[in-house]
């Protein structure tokens, strides 16, 4: 909070480091709005081809794999419901689809943020 009690902005490098190389999404994880991405770096653009624009708003399933991207906000889900963390802090090398549709092998990390 400011002196003023405003809200800052997020400083995507305070909060992810300054590692400029990394393409970086964020999205919501409340229980009405699971998976919508509500922050993207611009590196998303040099590794997924998408511009920021084209993805705050989507979910995002629109760089899942589909056989995956059909269950990915079930799985949001059941996190909420059971408050099992599967995923959390584990580093995955799984793919992504970029904007073409190609599949590109990335390295996933999830990180909880209140």
């Amino acid at each position: 909070m400011t002196k003023k009690g405003k809200s800052m902005p997020v400083n995507e490098q305070t909060i992810f480091g300054e590692n400029s190389s990394s393409a970086i999404i964020v999205i919501s994880a409340t229980s009405t709005r699971i998976g919508t991405i509500i922050h993207a770096n611009e590196e998303v653009e040099n590794i997924l081809g998408y511009k920021r624009r084209e993805l705050i708003g989507k979910n995002i399933t629109i760089i899942i794999p589909r056989p995956i991207a059909k269950v990915h906000d079930r799985l949001i889900q059941r996190y909420f419901e059971t408050a099992k963390p599967t995923v959390i802090e584990i580093k995955r090398q799984l793919f992504g689809a970029d904007k073409e549709g190609y599949l590109k092998e990335v390295q996933l990390i999830v990180k909880v943020y209140p």
